[in-house]
Order: structure tokens, then sequence, then C-alpha cells
């Protein structure tokens, strides 16, 4: 998968669970926001989202802007702790979360996929930027496990990874 690729593949998931999370949200009544979930309610989950989301999108155009031009049809590579932290992070994973990335305990106000939504769009605009560089060269520190060393194709992985997992989360919540 080229450079390009990755970015339309990431955008397109990423737009896709913004829309079913829109839906979801805007349909859901007030007592099952904070009802619990297994073990996180869906305010919970949201609130977990933008913590994760506000850690990346702090860094993300930063390291975009740092990507060379003219690299976008080159393969995409994931470093070796990407690829595990995208494994841990996707949809199919049971990995638990680490602590500073934990949403409060308790009820939590609604309100706050507001930030969320708009931390998605800041992901989407980095998606655009994107496009066209060589997003592979640029190595950085994970945000939220500061041991971890990623490269820039691994961000956009994770972010859509992680997203679907909490998405498909907040979707069987709101149909139970």
């Amino acid at each position: 998968m080229t450079h390009d690729e990755l970015v339309r593949s990431a955008k397109q998931r990423l737009e896709d669970q913004t829309v079913r999370l829109r839906t979801v949200l805007a349909n859901m009544p007030d007592e099952k926001w904070n009802r619990p979930g297994n073990p996180l309610s869906v305010g919970q989950i949201i609130e977990h989202l933008v913590i994760v989301n506000r850690a990346y999108v702090q860094e993300l155009e930063g390291l975009v802007r740092q990507a060379p031009e003219n690299g976008g049809e080159l393969p995409a590579r994931y470093s070796i702790a990407g690829k595990l932290l995208i494994n841990a992070a996707g949809p199919d994973s049971n990995a638990p979360m680490p602590g500073s990335v934990a949403p409060r305990p308790g009820e939590i106000p609604r309100g706050i996929e507001t930030e969320f939504f708009a931390l998605n769009e800041k992901i989407l605009t980095a998606c655009d930027l994107a496009t066209g560089k060589n997003l592979s060269v640029v190595k950085f520190k994970n945000p939220i496990v500061g041991i971890i060393v990623m490269r820039l194709p691994d961000m956009f992985e994770v972010l859509a990874q992680h997203g679907e997992r909490h998405t498909r989360q907040i979707e069987a919540l709101a149909t139970s």
C-alpha cells in the first residue's frame, strides 16, 4: 500500500465512523449515555476517544509538515512497535487501555462529543495535508506511551483502527 492509498483509506474509514457516530449519538436518549457498559458507558468511551485523539492531534499536523513532498506513491512502512499498537487498538482486540487515557469514573456530561468531532475534523484535515508525502521517513515518540517510537503511517492507521473499535462498541451499546 502506498502512502496516498493509506491516507485515503484512513480518511474514508474516519469519515465513515464520524457519520455513524453522529447518527447514533443524535438518536441516543440521555439515559443510555451514562448507562454502564462493558466496562464503559457511551460517555466514557467518547471521553476516552477525546483523550487519545487530543494527544495525537497535538503533534499530527507538525509531523505531517515534516514529511517530504513527492512520496505519496512510495510504499508506506510501519514500525514494528506501530504494527503492535495498530493490532492492540483495532476493533478485534481486547487489549486494555493505558491508565493515562482512561476516562474519569462516573457520569460524563453530554457535550464532550462536540470536542470529539472537532478533533476528528483536524485528523481529516491532516489526511489531506499528508497526500503526496513520504510519511514513512517521519519518526516520533508515541504521545501516550513515550517509549514507543513510531512512523507517521502508524499514527494514521492507529487512529482509524482505534476509532472503529470504539465506534462498534458505541453502536452495540446504543442497540442494547
